[in-house]
């Protein structure tokens, strides 16, 4: 008996589902594997150690820096110009004379050419665990104030700051819960806080649809994608700490501590995904404006408010 054409059809599309399935199981099952090796090394790591370890491998991040584009041109510089105006638009509605930003993991200081621009007269702070990184930063010559310090133990007074921004550091401290509070410590009330974060939701880490569907639903129900972090070696010996977040753990961060929260998707890095030139980056602003792929994106962006301490 001669089988349909759609029965071979069907046999195929349900060879296909189980195959991906079978790679989407795999693929969860090695991640629960490296999560829980390396939640362990985390947990017994050393700080100085990572001191030690940023300081290695700041020549290679140098290096690989180096090899972007002019500034305009890549998608970091893009991103970055969204936060300055962002804190730019903050300043303009500030009376008081002394304004003070701080650029936690401010690393080779690339956001620094855009605040620069759009300070509004404020005071520049720059902080990072590197010192090498700082070097850098200094050869730029911005009319900022570095030193080096770990965000989780902020060496500044209370309520010293309008302003505090945290891009792409969170995801390497051991203690981010130890950092936000420190970040609320040094903010005056009402103060500005600008974070961005690697997103857990991001849909563009493998080409499973599979995966896609589950991080589309992870938007409403985060409990179905396991926790990350990782440990990665730039090269033979040198190991930094890496993790993603949720929408939902980053509110437990900032609740009741923050207010006016406001959480967007980014995705960044499209040169990470597609050999893309830099005038197709626009599709990077396209995907942020379609429902659902606009909550996928690689970086979290939240911006909030230090809550006042009259204010429940």
């Amino acid at each position: 008996v001669a089988w349909e054409p759609v029965t071979y059809i069907s046999i195929i599309v349900i060879c296909i589902v189980l195959v991906l399935y079978n790679l989407h199981l795999y693929t969860r099952y090695r991640h629960r594997q490296l999560y829980e090796k390396s939640r362990s090394i985390i947990q017994a790591i050393d700080k100085d150690r990572i001191k030690s370890n940023e300081e290695e491998t700041a020549e290679l991040l140098e290096n690989r820096i180096s090899r972007w584009r002019q500034p305009g041109q890549h998608a970091h510089n893009r991103r970055y110009q969204k936060l300055a105006n962002i804190v730019g638009e903050d300043l303009e509605r500030r009376t008081q004379n002394s304004r003070l930003i701080l650029d936690i993991g401010c690393g080779d200081g690339f956001l620094f050419t855009h605040l620069a621009e759009g300070a509004h007269g404020a005071e520049l702070y720059g902080m990072d665990l590197s010192h090498r990184r700082l070097i850098i930063t200094k050869k730029r010559k911005f009319p900022v104030r570095l030193l080096d310090g770990n965000a989780e133990y902020l060496p500044f007074g209370e309520a010293t700051f309008d302003v505090v921004i945290c891009t792409e550091a969170l995801e390497h401290l051991i203690d981010p819960s130890a950092a936000i509070q420190e970040i609320r410590r040094i903010l005056k009330p009402g103060g500005l806080l600008i974070l961005t974060v690697p997103s857990l939701h991001t849909a563009f880490l493998t080409f499973n649809p599979l995966s896609w569907v589950e991080a589309a639903v992870s938007i409403v129900k985060p409990s179905v994608l396991p926790p990350f972090h990782d440990l990665y070696n730039p090269s033979d010996s040198k190991t930094v700490i890496h993790r993603a977040f949720s929408y939902q753990e980053m509110n437990q961060y900032l609740n009741g501590a923050f207010t006016e929260v406001s959480m967007s998707s980014l995705y960044g890095h499209v040169e990470g995904i597609l050999p893309l030139p830099s005038n197709l980056l626009f599709l990077d602003m396209m995907w942020q404006k379609i429902p659902v792929l606009n909550k996928l994106g690689r970086i979290i962006l939240i911006v909030s408010r230090k809550q006042h301490p009259n204010r429940s």
